[in-house]
């Protein structure tokens, strides 16, 4: 699969060599330049070693014309930022022998490198469904990459909302979605009406993407997930090529409280009822004893 990625310029599309290579040595020395070819039109070839590169290309127009109505906490004014932009980058990968996590990994690095060179340059929108990313959060995010790990939310678009039965104090029934797991061979993942709340839904399903990118398709339709052994949530695949979260069945709510409170409860009126007849008994005593006397 193709992995391309969209810089977003405020200006006419450059592309510094120099100044580029610096960036790249600088941040992934472990992935030495082979070679930098400019052609004479508007593409830019960036050789590594195995016969792997990149290709830039500068666009002079708008990536997309139409204003952005997505919000996302990668770029949280990209609907209002990304209308001004007035050119674009393509960025491409060319790999023979590389799988689709190794090229999407080729590509960010020297996205990263391309951010941190050209003061023109504003964000991404990464694969076919246009996932925005601003050039901080991008920049930020691959400072902080440790060694061997996948940058999953700068591929992924991870989509959670609260459901209709929340409240402010009570964030039940959320629902949550992936897009872009498909430029991996892999199944979108989508959840319906969770029992948790829309941050460890978000949890729930960018941890399952990490795993899947890392470990590939190793999840089949019918298989059980969960954080824990005794956490089972149903994995069922369906004809829209995604992988549906099912949760188990919901039990009531353990009573406790209230159970305890029955106990004590109970307690207090035997204590009481054995004090009465104990009371009794002994005035029933007490009058015999008169009576006899």
């Amino acid at each position: 699969m193709v992995m391309v990625c969209f810089v977003l310029l405020r200006e006419t599309p450059e592309f510094d060599s120099e100044r580029f290579r610096k960036s790249f040595t600088d941040r992934w020395p472990g992935n030495p330049i082979i070679d930098i070819e400019a052609s004479e039109s508007v593409t830019t070839t960036i050789e590594f070693a195995d016969d792997e590169c990149v290709i830039v290309g500068a666009m002079p127009a708008k990536a997309i014309t139409e204003n952005s109505d997505t919000w996302t906490p990668l770029w949280v004014d990209a609907n209002s930022e990304i209308p001004l932009h007035q050119s674009h980058l393509v960025v491409t990968a060319v790999a023979k022998n590389r799988n689709d996590v190794d090229k999407a990994m080729m590509v960010t690095r020297v996205v990263d490198a391309i951010l941190r060179s050209n003061p023109s340059s504003m964000g991404v929108l990464w694969g076919r469904h246009a996932h925005p990313v601003s050039k901080k959060s991008f920049n930020e995010i691959c400072e902080t990459l440790e060694e061997g790990a996948v940058p999953h939310t700068l591929w992924i678009s991870y989509r959670v909302t609260p459901g209709v039965n929340s409240t402010s104090d009570n964030l039940v029934d959320s629902s949550g979605m992936t897009r872009g797991m498909d430029a991996f061979g892999l199944r979108e993942i989508v959840c319906m009406l969770s029992p948790e709340t829309p941050d460890e839904m978000f949890l729930r399903i960018s941890s399952l993407a990490e795993y899947l990118l890392e470990n590939g398709p190793v999840i089949n339709d019918g298989d059980t997930v969960g954080e824990t052994a005794s956490e089972k949530i149903r994995v069922r695949y369906s004809g829209d090529d995604a992988m549906h979260l099912i949760y188990p069945k919901r039990e009531p709510e353990p009573e406790e409280p209230g159970g305890l409170k029955s106990i004590i409860t109970l307690i207090v009126i035997l204590a009481i009822t054995a004090a009465l007849i104990a009371g009794l008994v002994f005035a029933v005593s007490k009058l015999g004893k008169m009576l006899v006397g």
